[in-house]
């Protein structure tokens, strides 16, 4: 028995599940981020190819970025909470 009077077998077992879905998820938000930085990069690199001072293209690419990796992060919490639904 664990602390809380549950059995510890399965208390592990949801444990490990958490721990696993708090790796994924932490996978997810660095995702996040490197897509946005990359997009952003792409962004940069076509202001400073065509001489833009205004860096628009580099704006435009962090926001298509954080946007695609906010839609994989989305798509991917959706499909933890069907799994954790059908458990």
């Amino acid at each position: 028995m664990n602390p809380s009077g549950q059995d510890d077998s399965d208390w592990r077992k949801r444990s490990m599940f958490a721990n696993r879905d708090a790796w994924r998820f932490a996978g997810a938000g660095l995702e996040l981020g490197g897509s946005a930085l990359v997009f952003a990069g792409i962004g940069y690199a076509i202001d400073r190819r065509m001489g833009n001072t205004t860096m628009v293209a580099t704006a435009i690419g962090a926001v298509l970025g954080f946007a695609a990796g906010m839609y994989r992060f989305i798509r991917m919490a959706m499909e933890a909470n069907r799994s954790h639904r059908d458990e």
